[in-house]
């Protein structure tokens, strides 16, 4: 779209007229066509000065709607009525098959158990263009109310702007670029796990200490002083017997 815009019109002689000639898109095709329109005569009552013949080409330009962003949707983005379901099914080959960042099989099929049983069944039919934060906002109110945790809805989520990403045009340029409102949606937030270290008290400790077997007395107290891990612990081994004690 920014490369549409401001559009000057070319202004040229046809006749007994002053016209200007633009670029605009047309519903249905992928080229754009040239447009004419008529500035004023050449000649005699009406005629313009050229300062004035170029501002009227403006506005005219302008009346026409052809730079605008509303235009350029209905004409170019929503042509094609893709809806989220066709483009999922586009995007889910797309990743199935690549060589870059190859998708494992069990992601894929939580993938598609993610499309089937929530979002084509709630987004499927939209247009892609409409897939935008409000229907993210309604997908996310209903994964809640279905009980799903905030962790899988953030998960589905980014199956959503995954499947409308990768809508672009053929100069590479995304045709439905987002900006998620997490806010907005009332995204639930994600706690983050927490690292559960294992720890004993002093009291456990002591009773270790005096464990009644020597072999076993000797590994505790050395990975409570360490903090070794059993299994590094038991990976020790001793390179002379003469400090043998157990």
């Amino acid at each position: 779209m920014s490369r549409r815009t401001g559009q000057s019109g070319h202004i040229e002689e046809s006749g007994k007229w002053w016209v200007v000639r633009w670029w605009m898109d047309v519903t249905g095709q992928e080229k754009r066509v040239h447009k004419r329109a008529r500035i004023c005569p050449v000649s005699g009552p009406g005629v313009l000065s050229r300062s004035a013949r170029e501002r009227r080409a403006r506005e005219i330009i302008a009346e026409s709607g052809a730079d605008t962003e509303e235009y350029f949707n209905k004409a170019v983005k929503q042509d094609g009525g893709i809806t989220f379901r066709e483009q999922a099914v586009f995007w889910f080959e797309q990743v199935r098959t690549r060589k870059r960042k190859p998708v494992a099989v069990s992601t894929l099929e939580l993938w598609e158990g993610c499309l089937r049983n929530w979002l084509n069944p709630q987004i499927g039919d939209r247009p892609l263009s409409e897939v935008n934060n409000a229907a993210l906002k309604g997908l996310v109110a209903t994964m809640s109310d279905g009980g799903l945790s905030p962790k899988t809805i953030d998960n589905y989520a980014q199956v959503v702007k995954m499947v409308v990403a990768p809508a672009v045009d053929k100069e590479g340029e995304e045709i439905y670029p987002r900006k998620w409102n997490h806010e907005f949606m009332d995204m639930p937030v994600v706690e983050k796990a927490k690292q559960n270290t294992p720890c004993f008290s002093p009291e456990v400790m002591s009773g270790l200490a005096s464990w009644k077997y020597k072999r076993e007395r000797m590994l505790f107290i050395l990975c409570g002083a360490t903090g070794l891990r059993i299994g590094e612990a038991l990976g020790l081994k001793l390179t002379s017997t003469s400090h043998r004690t157990f």
